[in-house]
């Protein structure tokens, strides 16, 4: 008789973990798939950002990717910064976000992720631009004001 409550238990645990897990996948759009966004990763010469994907989550949007050193392993200072350009190029946003694991958990890696949540989705036709900026996070906090590299050099005045 235990046995069969255990099994009805184990039963139990695992739909209810499926219907979680199910659950917020379904309420994520990868907005790349569905031809809404489009993503541009702007070159660096020792660490790239390898990887960017673009989620709708309900009435936000959510970009997460990694970078990657390309020769050797350490620590990747600096972070990201993210530009987001309506098809008539327009800015319609920037954000800076910074990695993890950082610091000493990061120490022997060659990779680091990150993740930036903006506040809605971009109209059809945007583009998400992703560049690696190697300024400390010290020196954002002095000067908040700095040039964001993901934003294309001919870039429009931000709305």
């Amino acid at each position: 008789m235990k046995t069969n409550n255990i099994r009805f238990m184990s039963l139990l645990v695992l739909i209810f973990a499926a219907g979680i897990l199910f659950g917020c996948a379904a309420g994520k759009v990868n907005l790349v798939e569905q031809g809404t966004v489009v993503i541009e990763r702007v070159p660096s010469r020792n660490i790239s950002v390898a990887e960017v994907y673009a989620y709708q989550y309900e009435d936000s949007m959510v970009i997460q990717g990694k970078v990657k050193r390309q020769y050797s392993s350490g620590y990747i200072g600096g972070h990201v910064d993210i530009a987001i350009i309506s098809p008539k190029g327009d800015i319609l946003e920037q954000e800076s976000t910074f990695f993890l694991p950082r610091g000493r958990k990061q120490k022997r890696k060659r990779e680091a992720s990150f993740s930036v949540r903006i506040s809605s989705p971009p109209p059809r036709g945007s583009t998400i631009r992703a560049a690696y900026h190697g300024l400390s996070e010290r020196s954002l906090r002095k000067c908040p004001s700095r040039k964001n590299r993901a934003v294309p050099a001919n870039g429009k005045r931000e709305r």
